[in-house]
């Protein structure tokens, strides 16, 4: 009994290592694919805050209280609409004071210097024509010519300097005059372009300092977004090209967007340089507002109709010093033959072959962790599917 049960023992033994030899000379169990034709599309992606690219703040020029504000948020104006007005009791009263003041200039008590001025030279210019006949005709001294001629020019100066004041005080008071007429106008705040009510943070019967923000209008059918484009693929970017913007509460729904500025110095933070890049956002659906967190996607380069493989498929080794290969397993008669590539664009999932690989050549497409554990000359056979 215990021969036959040694016996049978020995038989399994032998059954076991017979077919673990048999499945080990069957090879490596692998996915294998064949190198086909397809599209690639290459991105560069990022996110940030969706902004308005035509707007405009508008601003307080005066100081006062805000009696009336005559829009709302979401209104659309146009250019000339009112907005806002402040009280402007004190301004009216201080555009009065000012047109009397003006007035008052005309007639300053000034004037009858002025006209006593004139007199005094046509006077000096009479004594110094008569004093100037005599001395010609040797009936006066030169002594009396030159007094003559030294209070004529006192006359004039007197005249001018009077002139001057005049003047003076009378541009004085219109300066004021305008003055005043501006900050009456100030008290009716416009919209200054077309556009939609963006932002009114401000409220009826607030006290209002110069350069206090009131509200800002702009375009919402075009906006724009302005992330950091890492250093390796700044390259890439160039003004124009096509970028897909989505946004998480906006499921489902895409945006038309392209590059409208790429900037030509990096910002550096830590050890990581990144370039602005600004987007231009077609806007027309309205969906997406100002201050939205979008992502987004540019299309740096599509071709079609080239070699592709999986990204995994492809591995690297350093050949020599700083240069790198790449290569591939192809499968030649149950083998895996280890085949150099070069190859072109690539994305997240897929890669251009450019040399290396001809259309419908079998290839070890995965997995990754089996392919990096090849040699050249393994022997492999293909993975059962299941239906």
């Amino acid at each position: 009994m215990i021969a036959l049960v040694g016996l049978a023992i020995l038989i399994y033994v032998i059954i076991a290592v017979r077919s673990g030899q048999k499945h080990k000379n069957a090879g490596t169990v692998v996915e294998i694919s064949n190198v086909s034709r397809e599209e690639l599309v290459t991105t560069v992606s990022g996110s940030g805050v969706a902004d308005t690219q035509e707007k405009e703040e508008i601003r307080a020029e005066i100081t006062g209280l805000i009696s009336k504000i005559h829009v709302l948020e979401g209104d659309w104006v146009k250019k000339g609409d009112l907005l806002l007005t402040f009280n402007d009791r004190h301004f009216r009263r201080a555009v009065t004071s000012a047109e009397n003041a003006l007035k008052a200039a005309e007639f300053d008590s000034t004037l009858p210097s002025l006209e006593e001025a004139r007199l005094v030279v046509d006077s000096c210019r009479k004594a110094h024509d008569r004093v100037a006949l005599l001395y010609r005709q040797g009936a006066a001294t030169k002594e009396g010519l030159e007094e003559a001629v030294l209070k004529l020019k006192q006359a004039e100066i007197r005249w001018e300097q009077t002139q001057k004041l005049v003047t003076i005080k009378r541009e004085e008071a219109q300066l004021s005059l305008a003055a005043a007429q501006q900050e009456l106008a100030g008290t009716r705040v416009t919209a200054s372009r077309d556009g939609r009510v963006i932002y009114c943070p401000v409220k009826e019967g607030m006290s209002i300092v110069p350069g206090t923000f009131l509200c800002e209008i702009g375009n919402l059918e075009t906006l724009t977004v302005e992330f950091g484009v890492d250093e390796i693929d700044i390259s890439q970017i160039n003004p124009e090209q096509v970028a897909r913007i989505t946004h998480d509460g906006l499921p489902g729904m895409e945006f038309t967007g392209s590059v409208e500025q790429v900037a030509l110095k990096g910002i550096t933070k830590g050890n990581e340089c990144t370039f602005p890049v600004k987007i231009r956002i077609d806007n027309t659906m309205g969906k997406l507002r100002p201050g939205m967190t979008v992502d987004v996607e540019i299309e740096t380069a599509r071709v079609k109709e080239t070699l592709t493989l999986p990204l995994l498929a492809v591995l690297e080794e350093e050949e020599s010093i700083g240069a790198v290969g790449k290569y591939v397993f192809m499968v030649v008669d149950g083998t895996a033959v280890k085949t150099r590539v070069i190859t072109g664009l690539s994305n997240e999932s897929s890669i251009e072959i450019k040399e290396g690989l001809n259309e419908g050549d079998p290839y070890i497409s995965g997995d990754y962790d089996t392919i990096i554990r090849l040699k050249d000359g393994t022997k492999v056979r293909p993975k059962k599917t299941t239906n």
